[in-house]
């Protein structure tokens, strides 16, 4: 590996470090959650929507 592409692996790796620290794991996030029904729970309030704390969220990092 050049220096030159160690730099770019490390950016890119950067890039995707800060997405992921980004990423706020709501059910707005969560590939369970459709139309405001979860696949573990079924219908959820939309007080609870906006809650980082259950523990059946799932995200898949492949885009397709």
């Amino acid at each position: 590996m050049s220096r030159e592409s160690l730099q770019d692996h490390i950016c890119y790796c950067q890039r995707e470090l800060k997405s992921l620290l980004e990423l706020k794991t709501t059910c707005h996030t969560c590939e369970r959650f459709n139309d405001g029904i979860c696949e573990g729970n079924g219908k959820v309030p939309e007080e609870f929507t906006n809650r980082t704390d259950c523990p059946q969220w799932q995200f898949s990092l492949i885009p397709f």
